[in-house]
């Protein structure tokens, strides 16, 4: 064992050893679950900038055939891509 674990019982050294283990073990899928997540995030941003992006570009015409007025398009656009 290493100097970290002198003066505890052997039964301690051993499990502190199995948890440090499952820990490290479990890095991998954390990280790469926390990298997918952050790319879910990203694209549904992105995407959101895009759609408020276009609207803003939409005549009247093209608005009253979707049956939004341009208020509610002036409040869509208006708001930052990370909210929905």
């Amino acid at each position: 064992m290493s100097s970290l674990y002198k003066g505890l019982p052997a039964n301690q050294c051993a499990d502190a050893s199995v948890k440090t283990a499952g820990f490290f073990a479990e890095l991998p899928a954390r990280a790469i679950g926390l990298v997918r997540d952050a790319f879910v995030l990203l694209t549904q941003w992105q995407k959101r900038h895009n759609e408020r992006r276009q609207l803003s570009r939409l005549d009247s015409r093209l608005l009253d055939d979707m049956g939004v007025t341009q208020v509610e398009r002036d409040l869509e656009v208006m708001k930052p891509f990370w909210k929905a």
